[in-house]
């Protein structure tokens, strides 16, 4: 992209958003706080263009890289603005975060979730009678003391001993209680489910039931109050039906629901734990050499797969083709040879991954094994 058209892209930019409202500017302080080599200039930036040239000065944003006004509006949900980079540039497919951290995504997405009702909550215990015309203003000025990485969980505490996002708070408590309540397998399901959705695999493995799963969710963009969208998904692929009575009570649920967050690899791995047999479960164990204390849990057991690049990609295809195999006793000798030489079968140790076109398994046959799609 030429200098001049770079510029031009960026003025763009800024108009559309203080068109669209001036606190989108504020929302962009919050956003670009991390990276801006000066927070006087930061505060006294009138508007987005403004930002864009903070952005510019330590080469984050250039002519030659705008990949961070993809994340930008990721992150912020101004799709609105799009169509005016498309004018100029190709917009990615997928648009990976890399350049802010997950406690930066984290404050963008609690803002995102606040109303005006939860900005007069909080102005009040935290700063008295000081009035805030937006969110943006009370988290700008409470990161300076009370919204810091070290102190957020302290802050969300608070927030919910404080009934700030009362209602949708209370609709994920009780989610999540009904979810453990039923088995705690589930947990394990959900962590399957969502792990495209986390920042950091250790913030997967430390949740400790789906009221931290969602919090993942939350932090991605994906769940918030003005759209649970994800979670009507969750209970179509999952098929824990019981929960959609406990949402009915506080939102309807579409007749239909079509799948848009979750890619077909991750429906899939869903839809083989989900109905894998007890037999399988046991065939699977025996051919990666699973530990035995995750052995009989499908959920721990996929994850453990995951972690070892058994089950990505292609591999997945391949390891339904095993286990049919083996299930159906009916390979031939000739079959059975080809598999134990290079297929990863049972004479395989778990490291050994497996090759991704060794095999080439129709949609079709998938579907009669396992009921995938």
């Amino acid at each position: 992209m030429k200098e001049s058209e770079f510029y031009e892209l960026l003025l763009r930019l800024s108009t559309a958003i203080s068109k669209k409202s001036e606190k989108h500017v504020d929302m962009l302080r919050v956003l670009y706080t991390d990276l801006a080599n000066s927070k006087t200039e930061l505060e006294e930036a009138e508007s987005a263009f403004g930002l864009f040239q903070l952005l510019i000065a330590p080469g984050t944003l250039k002519s030659t890289d705008i990949s961070v006004l993809f994340e930008t509006i990721e992150l912020t949900g101004f799709r609105y603005l799009k169509e005016i980079i498309e004018k100029y540039e190709t917009y990615p497919v997928d648009v990976k975060i890399t350049r802010f951290s997950g406690h930066r995504q984290h404050v963008v997405a609690l803002g995102r979730g606040f109303s005006v009702k939860d900005v007069q909550k909080i102005s009040q215990l935290y700063r008295g009678n000081i009035v805030f015309p937006n969110q943006w203003k009370l988290i700008i000025d409470l990161e300076t003391d009370v919204l810091t990485e070290d102190k957020m969980s302290t802050f969300l505490q608070c927030l919910k001993e404080n009934e700030v996002n009362k209602d949708f708070n209370k609709l994920l408590l009780e989610l999540s209680e009904a979810i453990s309540k039923k088995d705690k397998k589930y947990v394990d399901l959900l962590r399957v489910l969502y792990t495209d959705f986390a920042i950091a695999k250790t913030d997967l493995e430390e949740a400790k039931c789906a009221f931290d799963l969602f919090q993942i969710l939350i932090v991605a963009g994906a769940l918030k109050q003005t759209d649970i969208s994800v979670l009507f998904e969750t209970i179509e692929l999952t098929r824990l039906r019981y929960l959609k009575e406990i949402i009915e009570k506080y939102e309807a649920y579409p007749t239909v629901v079509k799948i848009t967050r979750f890619s077909p690899h991750r429906q899939q791995l869903v839809a083989l734990g989900r109905d894998l047999s007890v037999k399988h479960l046991q065939t699977v164990c025996q051919m990666y050499e699973i530990p035995v204390n995750i052995s009989t849990n499908p959920w721990k057991v996929i994850t453990f797969l995951e972690n070892e690049d058994i089950i990505s990609g292609g591999n997945l295809s391949l390891l339904l083709f095993n286990l049919k195999t083996v299930g159906s006793g009916e390979a031939s000798t000739t079959k059975r040879q080809m598999l134990d030489k290079g297929s990863g079968m049972v004479s395989t140790s778990k490291r050994h991954k497996l090759e991704p076109g060794m095999y080439c398994v129709l949609n079709k046959t998938v579907c009669e094994i396992f009921k995938v799609y």
